[in-house]
């Protein structure tokens, strides 16, 4: 089928796409499928959790009511070496480059980038939690 685009060109075309209606918009899974078609493909695989892993970077809503903090600092406890950024006082889902929080953004966008993990955990000041009446 000449001229028809191949999957990964039709991820991208979509991710643009989205990005041209809403520069920030909250996506939540569809730019996981360009994973699919990452050509980097490791010799070796090094178990979750060992101490030969690189460090891993989590990212979390202090009330995120999908994915609860609690799993965020259990986990960040079982990988050696790794970071949690919290963003305080918010409670959405999907903190990345989605809420346009400077401190998560920039930290994240960092170890994504130049593999640059923080020292320690960062706490992000989130924009506040709804007034309850």
């Amino acid at each position: 089928m000449r001229g028809r685009p191949r999957p990964p060109q039709r991820i991208l075309a979509d991710l643009h796409h989205t990005r041209r209606l809403d520069p920030q918009p909250v996506l939540t899974g569809i730019e996981a499928s360009t994973c699919a078609y990452w050509h980097h493909r490791p010799t070796h695989r090094t178990p979750l959790g060992s101490p030969d892993a690189p460090p891993l970077l989590l990212v979390v809503s202090a009330r995120d009511p999908v994915t609860p903090i609690e799993g965020a600092h259990q986990l960040r406890h079982l990988l050696p070496g790794s970071r949690l950024i919290t963003l305080d006082d918010d409670s959405s889902h999907g903190v990345f480059a989605s809420r346009g929080n400077m401190c998560v953004d920039q930290t994240a966008a960092a170890y994504l980038v130049d593999g640059t993990v923080p020292t320690t955990d960062v706490h992000c000041a989130g924009p506040g939690l709804p007034a309850v009446s």
